[in-house]
C-alpha cells in the first residue's frame, strides 16, 4: 500500500470528524443560549435517550466490514448482508424504543420527539457506501458529501433557531 495515499485518507477522515465535532459544539451552545434550559433539557433528554440505542443497531460492523473489503477485494455480499443486518436490527431497536417509551416516557411531546429522532437513524445502514470508500482508502468522496451535509444541515439549525426556538424543528432537522 501506498503510505501517501494513507495519509491523505486518514487526513480527510480526521478533518471531517475535526469539523462534525466543532461545529456540533458551537451549535449547542448556541441552542443552549436561545432555547433556555427547559427546552435545552428536553432536547439533551431526547438526544440522549435515542443514542442509547443507536450503538446496538450498529452492531459493531464497520471495522469488520472494512477489514473484509480490503482482504476480499470488494465483495457486494458483504456490504448487502451488513445493509440487510444494520436494518433489521435497527427495526427492532426502534419496537424496543417504542416499548421503553411506553414504560418509562411520560410526556407525550418527549415520546414524540424520540420517535421522530430514531426514525432518522433508521437511514443509518446506507452507511455502508462510507465502508467502501474507507476500504478502497477513497475517503475524500464520502468526506466531502459528509463536509457538506454537516454544513448544510448546521445552517438550517441556526435558521431554525434564530427565527422559531422550537424544539420540534431543532428534532426534524436533526433526522436528517
Amino acid at each position: 500500500m501506498d503510505l501517501k495515499k494513507i495519509s491523505l485518507n486518514s487526513l480527510w477522515l480526521c478533518g471531517e470528524r475535526i469539523i462534525k465535532l466543532l461545529s456540533t459544539f458551537f451549535i449547542s451552545i448556541f441552542m443552549a443560549r436561545s432555547l433556555g434550559e427547559e427546552d435545552f433539557g428536553k432536547y439533551s433528554y431526547v438526544m440522549t435517550y435515542v443514542m442509547i440505542f443507536v450503538p446496538i443497531g450498529l452492531l459493531g460492523l464497520e471495522n469488520i466490514m472494512i477489514k473484509n473489503l480490503v482482504e476480499k477485494n470488494f465483495d457486494k455480499k458483504i456490504l448487502s448482508v451488513s445493509f440487510a443486518m444494520q436494518l433489521v436490527s435497527f427495526f427492532a431497536i426502534f419496537l424496543l424504543l417504542l416499548l421503553t417509551t411506553r414504560f418509562f416516557v411520560e410526556d407525550s411531546e418527549l415520546v414524540k420527539y424520540i420517535l421522530i429522532l430514531f426514525l432518522g437513524f433508521l437511514f443509518n445502514p446506507l452507511t455502508v457506501v462510507k465502508y467502501y470508500y474507507n476500504a478502497k482508502l477513497k475517503s475524500f468522496y464520502y468526506s466531502i458529501v459528509s463536509i457538506t451535509n454537516t454544513l448544510i444541515f448546521l445552517s438550517m439549525k441556526i435558521f431554525s433557531i434564530y427565527l422559531s426556538k422550537d424544539i420540534f424543528y431543532i428534532i426534524i432537522i436533526k433526522f436528517k
